[in-house]
């Protein structure tokens, strides 16, 4: 039997049955289609991105909480609650969802199903003034983790329909993607700050949002398809029931060949960086107001332009990565880019917590913000282009979701260490320090990848020669 494949047998109903399990399909690494794209397809997957940016940072991110203020005091703790509760859903069970659509391969109609219905369950929030007051809280959850749930297998499934493209054209496209997402997340929140308060009532709002990614969903489908898995030859289909059983077995089996098997090496390593210099770029976005407004007591004016201005940022760090993508045409490693992002974002947060313990004045700690900002929306396009090239290949949803469930892995870290930091005594201003260590042990995964990438070239050319 052939090094990618394995026989596991699974008993049933007092029979034996052989259940082929391929963690790494016997063909070439994950070079999937390099002819060129139809320009329809690039448009249907670069779509997704205005569904995502209404729903999770405009309707959840925004609106949810103030119907949350509307029907409760305690409407902090009840949204904390909830967002716990889908992050972790979502990264317990993503990895398991990601192995079961590779094998049945409908990842595209998964992402499909996934975003229609999150749309339909946030009309919800539509009609929560018909609600019975006493269940609204309750609704308002139940709306809330179940339109999350919805709309983060969507992305994940969107992520892992990045690899139907060229793999010299994915670090750009992903700019373009966040650079479109960015966007729509300004035009949103500048909209929702001079609007809301004219008089609308907040489910209104959320239906006239709502509009916006009704219009971009029929776009996605057209989006690309993943190409069918070839194994020993052969396109293999297999029941729901089986893939279901193997599910399990199959990310056992991909933790296993870490240690064996270059490629999967590689995209585990690569994980383990992303975990820690993502989540303190997605960590810093979270407690951006919190920070600001303990350092320099912020009116509710102020706090907005703060959010808004650092949404500039982002948009202006994926231009200038796609610029330099275009520039340089990839005559510079991607690695050496993204070291040279966290090196300039160590470099954001030190100098921000020198600012704020100093009082040096907001000028130089809203700079601070902006390279931060910039550096961080350029390094997250970046990544999901590079991760898309190291997955191997029949592996795709699942390391995609792997991908996701890292970020929030990391992001729960970083907030409980903080939580401590701040519980044990010591000034919420540590926060930018705290960010600038968590970066660090990146480095060394980064440099371990290019290590093991390196050495796999080696011997490709030995062989061949």
């Amino acid at each position: 039997m052939s090094e990618g494949a394995r026989h596991i047998s699974i008993q049933h109903k007092g029979s034996e049955s052989n259940l082929l399990l391929l963690a790494s399909p016997n063909t070439a690494p994950n070079t999937t289609q390099q002819h060129k794209v139809p320009l329809i397809k690039t448009i249907g997957w670069l779509s997704f991105s205005i569904i995502f940016n209404v729903l999770n940072t405009i309707v959840y991110g925004a609106l949810v909480p103030e119907l949350l203020s509307d029907v409760t005091t305690n409407h902090e703790a009840v949204f904390a609650n909830m967002s716990f509760i889908t992050t972790l859903v979502s990264a317990i069970s993503l990895p398991f969802i990601g192995s079961i659509l590779d094998q049945l391969e409908i990842v595209k109609a998964c992402l499909i199903v996934c975003q229609f219905l999150g749309i339909i369950v946030t009309f919800g929030f539509v009609f929560m003034d018909k609600i019975p007051q006493g269940l609204q809280v309750t609704m308002i959850q139940l709306f809330y983790i179940v339109g999350m749930f919805f709309l983060r297998t969507s992305v994940m499934n969107n992520n892992a329909l990045l690899a139907c493209f060229p793999a010299e054209n994915r670090v750009r496209l992903s700019l373009v993607s966040n650079f479109i997402g960015f966007s729509v997340n300004f035009a949103g929140l500048l909209t929702l700050t001079f609007l809301v308060s004219k008089g609308l009532p907040l489910t209104i709002w959320v239906g006239i949002i709502l509009l916006v990614a009704v219009a971009a969903s029929p776009f996605t489908l057209f989006h690309p398809t993943l190409p069918p898995v070839v194994e020993d030859g052969l396109v293999k289909k297999k029941g729901v029931i089986e893939v279901t059983k193997l599910s399990v077995l199959r990310i056992v089996d991909t933790l296993k060949r870490v240690p064996h098997d270059r490629e999967y090496r590689c995209a585990m390593l690569f994980l383990l960086a992303y975990l820690f210099y993502c989540a303190a770029g997605a960590a810093f976005t979270i407690f951006l107001s919190t920070f600001y407004l303990k350092a320099y007591s912020l009116s509710l004016t102020e706090e907005t332009s703060l959010n808004l201005y650092f949404k500039i940022s982002m948009l202006v760090g994926t231009l200038i990565g796609y610029l330099y993508e275009r520039f340089t045409q990839g005559k510079v490693s991607d690695y050496i880019t993204l070291i040279f992002h966290n090196i300039l974002y160590i470099g954001g947060n030190v100098s921000l917590y020198i600012v704020v313990m100093l009082n040096f004045g907001r000028t130089w700690a809203y700079m601070s913000a902006f390279l931060i900002g910039g550096v961080y929306a350029w390094n997250m396009s970046l990544s999901r282009g590079m991760m898309s090239r190291l997955i191997p290949q029949g592996k795709t949803s699942e390391f995609m979701a792997l991908y996701s469930t890292f970020t929030y892995v990391g992001i729960a870290v970083v907030s409980l260490v903080y939580k401590e930091v701040v519980q044990g005594g010591y000034s919420p201003n540590t926060l930018p320090l705290i960010l600038a260590v968590f970066v660090a042990p990146s480095f060394i995964f980064l440099a371990l990848v290019r290590y093991e990438k390196q050495r796999g070239d080696y011997s490709l050319l030995k062989n061949e020669q």
